[in-house]
């Protein structure tokens, strides 16, 4: 959760309590306030609600000292921050009353676990580490005002459905859950890994705290911003410069679903399809034959027509020179120019990581 907006109602990642409801002043009550609102001044949440809200709640009999200020000092920051409230992919509501029975109740964060930073997993530590890089670039070009404070739990490949139950069977912040498909081709069946992570969220109870999402390429590395992914080849693998523009200039069929870390061929893809009665897909594949990737000697058992064409394997280091050239400030990649499946990516863990500076109070 680590984008608390607390306002009386809220939706997820955004500590939001809804105006209808009416805060109880009990012992329960008061003792989460001063969790949420402890780490919420510690930069690890974002409070938000209205300001006559948010004041009355400041007002609470029982609050510690430090609780009330930092309510305050929330209250004085919705000017800035109440326009997060509108388009946040993921907020969390709360239920002042304690009444509902399909969000959460305050007297839930009496517990500081569940009020703990939010945690970011994924296959490998390099898949964590450039996405949270990347939400830090979206957050500095669209969030100005915020920064990301997530936590990083790898899953560790095929047990991150494992790994997602026992964080799940914990109390905890909140968690996104973020899975390579291992496609071979747009409409292949997802690989067992990905079916893993899926089947534990579903059994997930409280999905207020949990978050999943699949990648529908073949792996992250598919999704590396164009800028970033030529920069870092220059730097580290100059050999392979001009293929690389060759490749981002291919049939997005084609490099949504090739082997970026060994190299692949439009023979194995077309192969694939044919074996697998794809036959639809066939023509979006042949598109990319004939394309500017370098030629390979025809295979004779696809339909490429003596054109076919391969792309070289970047290694498994791509991720970690991303990561690396993105944190240590050496490179800035344009979120303007990302694509729509990496930005939605992106916007999901940077309101799960949402957060402000700390308070002073």
């Amino acid at each position: 959760m680590a984008q608390w907006i607390f306002c009386t109602g809220i939706q997820q990642m955004i500590i939001n309590i809804t105006e209808e409801s009416k805060f109880t002043p009990d012992k329960i009550n008061i003792e989460a306030l001063d969790n949420i609102a402890y780490q919420c001044g510690a930069g690890n949440h974002i409070l938000m609600g209205s300001r006559e809200l948010l004041t009355r709640i400041s007002e609470t009999p029982g609050l510690e000292r430090r609780t009330s200020a930092l309510i305050r000092a929330s209250c004085q920051r919705m000017t800035q921050q109440g326009a997060l409230l509108n388009g946040s992919p993921w907020r969390l509501d709360i239920d002042a009353s304690n009444t509902s029975r399909s969000i959460p109740h305050p007297h839930l964060f009496q517990n500081p676990d569940y009020c703990e930073k939010s945690q970011i997993l994924t296959e490998n530590p390099d898949d964590a580490a450039t996405i949270v890089a990347l939400a830090k670039t979206y957050i500095a070009h669209t969030l100005r005002g915020n920064r990301i404070s997530i936590r990083h739990n790898n899953g560790g490949g095929s047990t991150i459905g494992r790994t997602l139950k026992s964080i799940m069977d914990s109390p905890s912040g909140c968690t996104i859950c973020i899975v390579d498909s291992d496609r071979k081709h747009e409409g292949a069946a997802t690989g067992g890994t990905a079916k893993a992570g899926q089947a534990a969220y579903k059994k997930v109870k409280q999905k207020w705290r949990a978050n999943f999402h699949l990648i529908n390429q073949r792996e992250l590395e598919n999704l590396i911003p164009h800028d970033l992914l030529q920069h870092c080849v220059d730097k580290y693998a100059p050999h392979l410069s001009d293929v690389t523009k060759a490749i981002q200039e291919t049939n997005k069929f084609y490099v949504d679903y090739f082997c970026m870390k060994a190299g692949d061929s439009m023979c194995r893809l077309i192969s694939s399809l044919i074996s697998k009665r794809q036959l639809k897909r066939l023509s979006k594949a042949t598109q990319c034959s004939g394309g500017p990737m370098p030629p390979i000697i025809p295979c004779g058992t696809c339909i490429c027509d003596g054109q076919c064409r391969e792309s070289p394997g970047f290694g498994t280091g791509l991720l970690g020179w991303a990561a690396t050239e993105m944190e240590s400030g050496a490179f800035t990649s344009n979120p303007d120019l990302w694509r729509d499946e990496l930005t939605d990516l992106v916007r999901k863990v940077a309101f799960t990581g949402l957060a402000t500076q700390p308070f002073r109070a």
